[in-house]
């Protein structure tokens, strides 16, 4: 299984309110929803960070950054499925039209994306 993680971090110029307002806003969800259709994931995983004490301590506790404010994952069968995204058109255009509405509200540069494999322990 190939996972794609976005770790996000909300634009410093834009309320904590208006990037939550984003993740569960109606366009976002919709473009998630194409992809989805577009590419067969196996599963999209959205998760918000809880603004929580517990999550001050932690970071207090070894001297780490902040939270990322929000994480997307997308889960990939294997690598092959993963490369048929890259080769659709259809996917290469909604991929840019959730960068141009993620950048309204996404901090790239104190953001991070990646992929892992997942291994069953």
């Amino acid at each position: 299984m190939i996972r794609f993680i976005h770790c996000m971090k909300a634009r410093p110029d834009i309320s904590l309110e208006a990037f939550r307002d984003f993740w569960h806003g109606a366009e976002f969800n919709q473009q998630l929803s194409e992809l989805a259709v577009i590419t067969g994931p196996r599963k999209i995983h959205r998760s918000l960070t809880l603004q929580v004490d517990a999550n001050n301590q932690l970071q207090i506790e070894r001297g780490a950054r902040l939270p990322y404010d929000a994480v997307l994952e997308i889960w990939f069968d294997d690598a092959t499925s993963l490369r048929q995204l890259t080769g659709q058109s259809e996917a290469q255009s909604l991929l840019k039209e959730m960068q141009a509405l993620q950048a309204e509200f996404v901090d790239f540069s104190a953001s991070t994306r990646f992929f892992t494999e997942w291994v069953d322990a």
